[in-house]
């Protein structure tokens, strides 16, 4: 049956690209929500992870300085990384409902 519904041009032509551009506008609005809590989560959590190096190494000379830039370049790497991120379109589901 859903081969009958495809081979129909209106469906093809019009209901799927429409289908399809909503589709991404959703994933594109979840997508920028995603990217921005993970950005929020990578700068507090490491942030604080770099502070307590930083503070420790004030009275612990255990603490090296190359441990504190290696925190920072992880960092660093990380925002890099999740700034960009892209939406990517891996798979579409059909779903054909009998009314």
């Amino acid at each position: 049956e859903i081969d009958g519904v495809l081979s129909k041009p209106s469906v093809k032509r019009q209901l799927l690209p429409a289908m399809l551009e909503k589709a991404q506008q959703i994933a594109k609005k979840r997508m920028a929500t995603l990217v921005a809590t993970a950005t929020k989560e990578i700068e507090k959590n490491l942030s604080i992870e770099i502070e307590r190096l930083k503070d420790l190494a004030t009275v612990n000379d255990h603490v090296r300085p190359e441990e504190i830039t290696a925190m920072e370049d992880q960092q660093s790497t990380l925002l890099q990384a999740i700034s960009g991120a892209r939406l990517r379109s891996d798979a579409v589901k059909l779903i054909l409902r009998k009314t």
